[in-house]
């Protein structure tokens, strides 16, 4: 288990936020709309399969013929060294080592529509770069899970596989749950005193 990158604590439980050494691969384990090929070059394994070439306007026009996308996307893999690496989106094929993209098939079965209109092709524009900057966060490391301890150090609760900021949704989602730890806490102690009065009566 990695050490603790954020503790607080909500009445007498803590929590503690780690980076998910585990995290699920949202390229395998989830199931993408979109698909990322990438040119092969140098020694990284990323994206969904790399294509036997090192010309991005021959990838884009192989895509092209093999998949017929009706949204393809130029996207970049970054390489930050020490400080991690990322994969996102470029404004020109030229600047790009890859593409993700969505075929017409696989986006007239998402939406179930017969023709790809303008609204369908931008509503999968938003889901493949939603995928990418998943995709991203995971490269990094930049998932986490939580989890919550009583007093005598005992997990009563624990989740992970939250991509993104650890102080964002995955903070939040903890402190919910300990709040709720803790008001139930209360609310047996309450008990406690009023059966303890009534036994006195």
């Amino acid at each position: 288990m990695s050490n603790a990158i954020h503790t607080e604590t909500v009445g007498n439980f803590t929590i503690a936020i780690y980076h998910d050494d585990i995290p699920l691969n949202p390229r395998k384990d989830f199931d993408p709309m979109g698909k990322i090929i990438m040119l092969d070059q140098r020694n990284y394994n990323v994206g969904d399969e790399k294509h036997n070439c090192y010309d991005i306007n021959e990838l884009y026009d192989d895509i092209m013929e093999d998949y017929n996308p009706t949204v393809i996307i130029p996207v970049y893999f970054y390489d930050h060294g020490s400080n991690g690496c990322s994969i996102r989106e470029v404004g020109s094929i030229d600047d790009a080592t890859g593409f993700t993209f969505v075929s017409r098939e696989n986006l007239l079965n998402e939406y179930s529509v017969k023709i790809a209109t303008k609204k369908a092709k931008e509503k999968a524009t938003k889901v493949l770069l939603g995928e990418l900057e998943t995709y991203s966060q995971y490269l990094n490391g930049d998932v986490f899970y939580y989890s919550i301890t009583d007093l005598q150090g005992e997990i009563v609760d624990s989740c992970g596989g939250f991509f993104g900021d650890y102080d964002g949704y995955i903070l939040e989602e903890a402190k919910r749950q300990a709040e709720y730890f803790e008001n139930e806490r209360i609310k047996n102690l309450h008990r406690c005193e009023m059966l303890n009065q009534l036994g006195k009566m």
